[in-house]
């Protein structure tokens, strides 16, 4: 019978071990099956990079023979540079514009950031004042009230005679002076020690869940000021460089065949100036706005010609102020897209001779010395950083496998990027984080390429 249960009791213990053993090298071999792919974080910033580097475009070759100026119907001449008869060059000035009007719209724009950014101030007060906020689960009980001793009966008085101590006492006692009637008070004044009615009730204290919620919904007003900001500050740049720009430059060589502005010549449709060239070679590329407000005149450029394989140099001769309707770009993000207006210089006999339509990579120079650059952002998709209890985390590959990296994030760009100000470095390979797969343990395989991550 012994025998029996010990056998009985050997099978069991080697099915538990065995389902025991089985069971963990399942997850073991799920753990490591299909991993997942983990992009490195100096890739997205270098993609959402908002620093000063260089950056190339595609764009084709537009030649210009004749160059005209029309006037938009806002916008007032303050001064006609040019006559019928003059030579101009790429860069000088035609004419410039009374910035008066757009001036004031510059101050209130302005008035409008200091708003936003009170607003940012107050809301990160607000939230600092939560998080410093002890839930009602965590708050001491308070002390119950003590019940007051019941008086002693005086045995003395039992026998319904006083004694000579109580009589002596009662002769001791001084005659009290008649005290003058006080005034009464108004009763409906409220007196001293009377309760203020108009005091404000205490404030509630919040449970941890009700905790929870309220700072969330702050960190979300928070990232909605952000976005604000940024914003308004993104159309004052705008607005900036529209006045740093109030005036019409010339944008190819040639002579000026036409220089009226008067009411008569604007409202007849056709251009107040036109500049007619012997032969100039332009290349037209857009740029985001992010880009344009970083665009000067002037500033060098390096195309290269996919037709023809040669190099070229130019300089920017145009920034165009409004978006260009019809063109449409790829970005990660919202945006509107702007010309720009590359000359490009052809004194080399030697290089072929570009022709209309040809597609080019323009490459502008950042103007921003090595020495002189600022530090690089750490930027990442927002779709790349998950929250948990208000704390906002990434999952980061260490030795092959994913582990939970809490990070502070900082300033967002248009809902699309955030930045990070600690918890990651330029090195270090992320995962996109709402994978059923992107759990603690899980193995992981670097790769550069962005659009596999999800």
């Amino acid at each position: 019978m012994k025998k029996r249960i010990i056998a009985i009791l050997i099978v069991l213990l080697v099915i538990g071990l065995g389902g025991f053993f089985g069971i963990r090298a399942y997850r073991k071999h799920k753990m490591n099956a299909n991993p997942v792919k983990a992009v490195s974080v100096e890739v997205f910033s270098s993609f959402y990079s908002m620093g000063p580097d260089s950056k190339s475009y595609d764009g084709n070759v537009v030649v210009n023979n004749q160059q005209n100026v029309r006037i938009p119907e806002q916008n007032v001449v303050n001064e006609l540079k040019v006559s019928e008869g003059m030579v101009v060059h790429p860069g000088d000035v035609l004419l410039t514009y009374d910035m008066t009007s757009a001036n004031l719209e510059l101050e209130m724009m302005n008035a409008q950031l200091f708003q936003y950014q009170a607003n940012l101030t107050v809301r990160q007060h607000e939230l600092d004042k939560l998080k410093a906020t002890v839930p009602l689960e965590d708050l001491p009980p308070e002390p119950q009230p003590q019940p007051e001793p019941e008086p002693q009966p005086d045995k003395d008085n039992n026998s319904g005679t006083a004694s000579p101590t109580d009589a002596q006492q009662e002769t001791e006692k001084p005659k009290e002076e008649p005290q003058p009637e006080q005034p009464t008070e108004n009763p409906g004044t409220p007196g001293e020690g009377a309760p203020d009615e108009g005091a404000p009730e205490p404030e509630p204290v919040p449970t941890r869940a009700e905790l929870t919620a309220a700072i969330r919904d702050k960190e979300k007003q928070i990232n909605t000021a952000y976005y604000q900001v940024e914003m308004q500050k993104l159309n004052i740049q705008k607005k900036e460089l529209k006045l740093a720009q109030g005036e019409v430059r010339a944008t190819i060589t040639g002579v000026v065949q036409k220089a009226d502005v008067s009411e008569e010549a604007r409202a007849s449709g056709e251009p107040c100036i036109v500049v007619t060239a012997q032969q100039a070679v332009t290349v037209q590329i857009h740029v985001d706005e992010m880009e344009v407000k970083k665009m000067k005149l002037g500033t060098e450029a390096q195309i290269f010609s996919y037709d023809n394989s040669y190099y070229y140099s130019g300089s920017i001769t145009e920034i165009g102020m409004e978006p260009d309707p019809n063109y449409y770009g790829y970005a990660e993000y919202e945006t509107s897209w702007y010309p720009i207006t590359i000359s490009v210089d052809q004194d080399d006999p030697e290089q072929p001779v570009l022709k209309n339509g040809d597609w080019l990579s323009v490459t502008i120079s950042s103007g921003v010395e090595e020495d002189q650059e600022e530090e690089k952002l750490i930027t990442i998709p927002t779709f790349m950083v998950n929250e948990e209890d208000g704390r906002s985390f990434v999952m980061k590959d260490v030795n092959g496998h994913l582990a939970r990296q809490y990070v502070s994030t900082g300033k967002s760009y248009y809902g699309s990027f955030v930045e990070i100000r600690s918890g990651l470095s330029m090195t270090d390979y992320i995962a996109f984080p709402y994978s059923e797969n992107a759990v603690e343990g899980k193995a992981c395989v670097r790769t550069d390429d962005i659009q596999s991550i999800k």
